[in-house]
């Protein structure tokens, strides 16, 4: 009797552990409370999005949270230990994106160590967002927070915690890339050889807002050079180069300059001008040598009583003109721009136009193509009907209408290969303004080695010419 009483408590035994262990695996499912948790940031930006997504199977919704970040995000947050109190955080359906409605008191709030979320109502599927002033690094890098979730409105109670989604884990991981950049964001402008320029360089993230906590230094260089270097601190995110800070540049032409910074993309500015000055204490009024990579040039105002105030420039440009419709088809050197820049009278005042160019045949074959807002006599090769156009205006001694016309009615340009001064051309010609300049000729062109030096007498405000 005892034997069958023993196997009935075994069967009951047996029956008991079956029914409860389907009891467990079937229960579980319904009644799992779970979130998943993320978080999104910009490299360079001034703030980080957390995000707590309900993914419940139940229908119960969150009411409180907690995230903790980790040291390296700790240490990006900006503003400060004390306790700050944060946007209200922002509940959406994951389905359509839809705002729900959340109590009168939500709210969130740093305490110094980390973001407590409170009096929300987040249901299954539905996520809530918080957003902090963390700014990570410049750059590619990971970051890590912890996060508490309960059902909760103030985070109390026991056994009423959500637990993390089985693929995420706590602390959880989130990586932001992206580049801070430096952006010119006023100058630079056009300065002297004894003035600075005046610039503005701001740092800005990808999204192009700028960093207000950056007060790094920033330097700038000459595009294309290591030295000089200027430098400056910048504040809440701008380094400002004024008229006492502003890179000093002891060469005329025309430059860009570079901005760098430790953790930033580099940035190259608009091109500038840097003229020489013409005053009376400045004799002569001359630019100095002028370099582009085959070609020294130099421009001298002929101001003998020295009654001129302004600024001489003198940059090499990208080629636009030529002179092949007058006969000239030799290729030719990088075109020179050169102004004067002043308010003084120049009537009858030259400038003498000094271009070194390398060189390879005779010294008779190299030509100077020049451009000027107005008319003057020149040259003309080409062989028209078998006839030369130079040995008929030169037996005329009329170089006349040897002109390439462009721009426009308001502002013609005119195009042609320069006289020699020696022949004779120096009567002066009528300017627009009616004053009698200068009329613009070759002065010379002298041979040194594997180098041509031609030397060009123009009016005093002249624009451009090409040697080839």
């Amino acid at each position: 009797m005892a034997r069958i009483r023993f196997k009935r408590l075994a069967l009951v035994g047996a029956a008991l552990v079956g029914t409860i262990g389907f009891a467990v695996t079937a229960d579980a499912a319904p009644s799992q409370k779970s979130y998943i948790p993320s978080a999104t940031g910009a490299a360079g930006a001034p703030t980080v999005t957390f995000r707590l997504e309900n993914n419940s199977r139940n229908n119960i919704a969150f009411g409180s949270a907690e995230i903790t970040p980790g040291t390296a995000l700790l240490g990006t947050y900006q503003g400060g230990a004390a306790p700050v109190t944060l946007a209200a955080p922002v509940v959406r359906n994951v389905s359509n994106n839809q705002v729900v409605t959340q109590p009168s008191g939500a709210s969130a709030q740093w305490n110094g160590t980390k973001i407590l979320i409170r009096d929300v109502n987040v249901p299954k599927g539905a996520y809530l967002t918080v957003t902090a002033p963390f700014a990570p690094a410049c750059g590619t890098a990971s970051y890590s927070f912890s996060s508490e979730v309960r059902q909760s409105n103030q985070f109390l109670g026991q056994n009423n915690d959500f637990i993390l989604d089985s693929a995420y884990s706590n602390p959880t991981s989130f990586t932001v890339t992206g580049l801070c950049r430096l952006v010119f964001t006023s100058g630079p402008s056009d300065a002297t050889t004894t003035t600075r320029v005046v610039t503005t360089v701001t740092a800005q993230n990808g999204s192009g807002d700028t960093l207000t906590g950056f007060a790094g230094q920033v330097t700038l260089t000459v595009t294309g050079t290591s030295s000089p270097t200027w430098s400056v601190t910048a504040s809440a995110g701008v380094a400002s180069f004024t008229a006492s800070t502003g890179p000093l540049i002891s060469t005329v032409g025309r430059f860009t300059l570079t901005a760098s910074a430790v953790g930033f993309t580099s940035a190259e500015s608009a091109s500038f001008l840097i003229g020489a000055t013409c005053d009376i204490d400045t004799k002569p009024c001359e630019t100095g040598p002028i370099q582009s990579p085959n070609v020294t040039a130099s421009v001298l105002v002929n101001d003998s009583a020295n009654q001129i105030v302004g600024t001489l420039q003198g940059y090499f440009t990208t080629p636009d003109f030529d002179c092949v419709a007058m006969g000239y088809t030799r290729p030719l050197s990088d075109q020179l721009f050169f102004n004067l820049v002043t308010n003084s009278t120049v009537g009858g005042l030259s400038k003498t136009v000094t271009y070194t160019v390398p060189f390879t045949g005779a010294v008779e074959e190299y030509q100077v193509c020049y451009q000027a807002p107005y008319q003057f006599p020149a040259l003309d090769l080409r062989t028209l009907n078998g006839v030369n156009q130079f040995l008929v205006d030169f037996t005329k001694s009329d170089f006349s209408g040897n002109l390439i016309i462009g721009g426009t009615a308001e502002a013609p340009t005119y195009t042609g290969l320069l006289l020699p001064c020696e022949y004779g051309e120096t009567v002066g010609i009528t300017m627009a303004n009616g004053t009698q300049d200068q009329t613009p000729c070759v002065a010379s062109r002298t041979a040194n080695g594997s180098n041509l030096t031609v030397v060009v007498v123009v009016p005093a405000k002249d624009p451009g010419l090409r040697i080839g």
